[in-house]
């Protein structure tokens, strides 16, 4: 972001949202969350599936803390339970189902529900109706 501040002009980075958060002068990308990657994905309205689904810890890991305790951070900062959203919406009036990931909870970390949730989508979708991302969609990079 340090890029784009030292740019001259009258370019606000709070203005990228109009060009897809790339700047136009320099096409630096600033970080998207996965609830803004698939507003601008999908067309209108979008339904989430398996918001339910919540992140455990069954080896009870440990590094410089401990990990059920970086998810309940996590889900009470960013309001989700865990770091993939599964969107079923229109992609230019055709019907699909997206996984975007929220680099904001824990990295992205890819634990179990993640893998249930992508695995999930997958069969939400009927093998000719709707095209699906197989992978998740990465909702926040830089």
């Amino acid at each position: 972001m340090d890029q784009v501040r030292k740019l001259p002009g009258d370019y606000v980075p709070e203005r990228s949202e109009e060009n897809l958060f790339v700047c136009p002068k320099c096409q630096f990308h600033f970080k998207v969350s996965a609830i803004q990657r698939l507003e601008m994905l999908l067309d209108d309205r979008w339904t989430e599936h398996d918001k339910g689904m919540v992140s455990t810890d069954p080896l009870n890991f440990v590094d410089t803390k401990p990990y059920a305790k970086r998810i309940k951070e996590a889900q009470k900062k960013l309001g989700m339970n865990d770091a993939v959203i599964t969107a079923e919406g229109q992609l230019n009036g055709r019907p699909v189902v997206v996984c975007a990931m929220e680099f904001g909870f824990i990295g992205g970390s890819m634990g179990a529900v993640v893998g249930k949730r992508l695995r999930a989508a997958l069969s939400l979708r009927s093998p000719r109706d709707s095209p699906s991302s197989p992978s998740p969609v990465q909702a926040a990079r830089a």
